[in-house]
């Protein structure tokens, strides 16, 4: 009872340390080269001390190889190294100082202390820890180091605590989560459901598909050969007969009467308004005949005169 009491009430000054912690200055974290995956095949690790050491390298800005090359002959997990590696970092220490210092009998909150560490880094909401011990400053550690870099918020601790997820899975499932750009929820879901992180990785691991279209050859352009086909010209030639002398020549009818219509008319004695008007056929049809008559007599005088 004592135990689930404690559990209760570090678990709700957390929440409020996470709170206070992401209304804080978002900091620049470098993203380092690798990913879990990667870190588990270089140096033999499990997935929780590859997670350990991407969460590490992240909020110390360092490069994975080197905090792996840095722990030396420690044989202790990377989770519990974080406070370490954080002191050393904030102090200017070494990380094989630090953790001797620790090995040596004091404690983490000591150490920090005896350094100038900034609370920052492990008590942001500066609570009591009068009765803390090295995993409270480690969960503490991690916690500030997961709302800073990963954005863990107030619920979503309170949601892994709902699911007794052990802090150092939680760091599994933040950085599955971050690799893959997943809902941590969802990788927490699937670690529930299979207690395996391999398998969560499988299933989690974003995978690119890329699509090749084959496109269909060109079809060549249709050539259209010249048109050989002669075209056929014909002309037609107009014979025009030939007149003899008793032909009336072919422009006759087309040549044009010396006297004109009101002439005619004026000559056999007709009224020209009559003319205009048309108000008499008798006069028209006498004048027509006479204009006939006139034109052909001239025009056989003209030929008995030749």
């Amino acid at each position: 009872m004592k135990k689930l009491l404690s559990s209760v009430a570090l678990a709700t000054v957390m929440a409020v340390s996470f709170a206070q912690t992401t209304d804080q200055t978002p900091t620049t974290v470098v993203n380092p080269n690798g990913s879990i995956t990667s870190i588990m095949s270089a140096n033999n690790l499990s997935y929780e001390d590859a997670a350990a050491v991407m969460a590490i390298a992240r909020a110390t800005n360092m490069d994975p190889a080197i905090v792996v090359t840095t722990r030396g002959t420690v044989t202790a997990p990377f989770y519990d190294l974080e406070p370490a590696y954080i002191i050393a970092q904030q102090s200017g220490k070494q990380f094989i100082d630090v953790y001797g210092m620790y090995t040596g009998g004091q404690t983490w909150l000591q150490i920090a202390n005896s350094l100038n560490v900034s609370p920052t880094y492990w008590n942001p909401n500066n609570v009591a820890t009068d009765s803390w011990t090295n995993d409270d400053f480690a969960k503490y550690s991690w916690a500030a180091m997961m709302a800073k870099n990963y954005g863990m918020s107030p619920d979503d601790y309170t949601y892994f605590t709902a699911q007794t997820i052990p802090f150092n899975e939680i760091v599994v499932a933040e950085e599955v989560a971050k690799e893959n750009n997943r809902p941590v929820r969802d990788v927490i879901v699937a670690y529930n459901t299979n207690k395996d992180w391999p398998t969560v990785w499988s299933s989690t691991t974003t995978t690119t598909t890329t699509t090749t279209t084959t496109m269909p050859p060109a079809t060549p352009p249709v050539t259209v050969p010249p048109d050989t086909t002669q075209t056929k010209t014909t002309t037609t030639t107009s014979t025009m007969p030939v007149a003899n002398e008793d032909t009336v020549p072919a422009d006759h009818h087309t040549q044009t009467a010396e006297a004109s219509p009101i002439e005619e008319w004026q000559v056999n004695g007709a009224n020209v308004e009559e003319f205009m008007t048309g108000a008499s056929n008798e006069a028209s049809t006498t004048s027509t005949f006479a204009l006939h008559r006139k034109h052909h007599s001239r025009h056989h005088r003209s030929r008995r005169h030749r």
